[in-house]
């Protein structure tokens, strides 16, 4: 149907800018396309994160696996001659420094005390960045409640409104039941 009024004695069309429902209804969809996308992207982030992380309070089990011939050996062995290292540093799995190194001279205290700093700067950055992306997709998922919500309300059948939106939670509808054949 078209609309017209008269206006100062002349007819003219009353044109309607908005958009009919069933394009609303499509570009909402398209808009939780979207959103279900970077929602699936922060989560592939978020694993990728986690997984680089050595997360506190998760213990992670590391094994050396060492063959030896017989049971004599066994008894005989010795990690920190095998490892060519001080027993003092046989228990640290990464970074095990050789005697060899040890005897150089190096200034081994003070570039491991820059890289101790930078190291724990950029887990600090790292467990921030895990943390806001964990927000995020937080904050993601909220805005697909909500759409869904709007896409639902916007369908058929008699509804009413049962609780007001709150704490970043879409609103509550109850629909009239509808008899299905």
């Amino acid at each position: 149907m078209h609309k017209a009024e008269v206006k100062g004695g002349s007819h003219r069309e009353v044109v309607d800018k908005s958009l009919d429902v069933d394009t609303v209804k499509l570009l909402k969809t398209q808009d939780m396309g979207y959103i279900v996308h970077k929602k699936s992207v922060d989560d592939k982030k978020i694993e990728r994160l986690k997984e680089n992380l050595h997360m506190v309070g998760q213990e992670r089990v590391n094994s050396h696996l060492i063959f030896v011939d017989s049971e004599k050996e066994l008894e005989n062995f010795n990690a920190a001659e095998h490892f060519d290292t001080l027993p003092e540093l046989v228990d640290r799995t990464y970074n095990r420094i050789r005697k060899s190194q040890l005897s150089e001279n190096v200034l081994i205290g003070a570039v491991n005390q820059k890289s101790i700093k930078r190291a724990l700067r950029q887990r600090e950055a790292a467990y921030e960045e895990v943390n806001l992306r964990t927000k995020r997709r937080e904050k993601i998922q909220q805005a697909l409640q909500h759409l869904q919500v709007q896409r639902n309300v916007m369908g058929k059948g008699s509804k009413r409104k049962i609780q007001d939106a709150q704490d970043g939670k879409p609103a509550v509808f109850k629909w009239k039941r509808e008899r299905t054949r």
